[in-house]
């Protein structure tokens, strides 16, 4: 699933990067960025697990449903929402929140009025990703390619029945293979554990690790470019 907003003149952007269930920064960046008419908030997805529960994830996923309504909220589905979609259709139970991210797009292009475009995702894409590559879940997991442009999965273990990353993936950063082709790209996915945002030549990682770090991010955009950062 991929999505298309044709934005209206002097529209706002601000894309929130990956919650983690932190419902009170979530909050504080609601209340700095005043999602309305003209200022459309994007989640880059993740908001499950890592955090003070599911109830606060829920609590999230319901006011960016709220937000939706109004046409001044939309998220795209990250791995953790995958991740607990999958496991509550295989159970045969599935919460109102999870069916109605289950809906939601993989990933979001928003035209602005002057021609120029982001596209949000929440992992990423390749070299070899087209357009209709955005309609697959794979852009929800892509973190580093390797020299022929292929993804590169990561290694886990459990460690005391905790699924844990035990060797970082070999190759780079897709950032930096990224050639505009989708826009300028805003994701999330790949934890920034110093708290800060990273910016490349046609992109940008804006999981700045809220679980650890406490910092919550959003990228603020208008039809000229990056406007502003709010951290929560």
């Amino acid at each position: 699933m991929h999505n298309i907003l044709n934005l209206k003149k002097n529209t706002i952007v601000g894309i929130i990067g990956d919650i983690h269930e932190h419902h009170i920064q979530f909050d504080n960046i609601i209340n700095k960025f005043k999602p309305g008419p003209d200022r459309i908030l994007i989640s880059v997805g993740d908001l499950y697990d890592k955090g003070p529960g599911k109830d606060k994830a829920e609590y999230i996923a319901n006011k960016i449903k709220d937000l939706n309504k109004n046409g001044y909220g939309y998220i795209v589905q990250g791995n953790h929402e995958l991740k607990h979609i999958r496991r509550a259709i295989a159970n045969g139970k599935i919460s109102k929140e999870l069916n109605w991210l289950n809906k939601q797009p993989y990933s979001l292009t928003c035209n602005f009025y002057n021609g120029k475009k982001i596209t949000v995702v929440h992992g990423g894409v390749t070299p070899k990703h087209t357009e209709k590559d955005l309609s697959n879940s794979e852009v929800a997991y892509v973190r580093n390619v390797d020299s022929e442009g292929n993804a590169i999965p990561i290694k886990v273990k459990k460690i005391n029945g905790k699924v844990t990353v035990i060797q970082k993936t070999p190759g780079k950063p897709w950032h930096e293979y990224y050639d505009g082709r989708f826009g300028f790209i805003v994701a999330g996915h790949e934890p920034q554990e110093d708290g800060i945002h990273k910016i490349y030549k046609y992109s940008a990682n804006i999981d700045t690790a809220c679980y650890k770090t406490g910092i919550l991010t959003c990228m603020v955009i208008d039809d000229y470019g990056i406007k502003e950062i709010i951290n929560g």
